[in-house]
């Protein structure tokens, strides 16, 4: 195996390559995590709106808040529609980390 655990892969990495190469591929991942982040917290508030706009539509009581089932809902529908959106990121932010170039794994 390349390496033989956790602190053998840090300490190689940290020897090899610096510390620095820590955060290889951390810009793709916040570029795909900030506007995921973005996309999942205003949907999700769209989304539970919607289930208070349709209680009162249909006359449901409205003080008691959501129930349980709908915010299951409202953050499923959530992260549905920020992973429609920022899925073609997290392949290219893959690809970024896998093709990157390290110089400490197995050669």
């Amino acid at each position: 195996p390349p390496y033989r655990g956790p602190l053998d892969c840090l300490l190689r990495i940290v020897r090899v390559e610096g510390p620095l190469a820590l955060f290889n591929g951390l810009g793709p991942l916040l570029a795909r995590d900030i506007p995921f982040n973005f996309l999942f917290l205003g949907s999700y508030e769209t989304y539970c709106a919607g289930f208070r706009l349709l209680r009162e539509r249909v006359g449901w009581a409205t003080d008691a808040g959501l129930s349980q089932l709908e915010i299951v809902a409202a953050g499923g529908c959530a992260g549905a529609t920020a992973w429609a959106v920022v899925f073609p990121f997290d392949v290219l932010k893959s690809r970024l980390q896998v093709t990157s170039g390290s110089k400490s794994g197995a050669d």
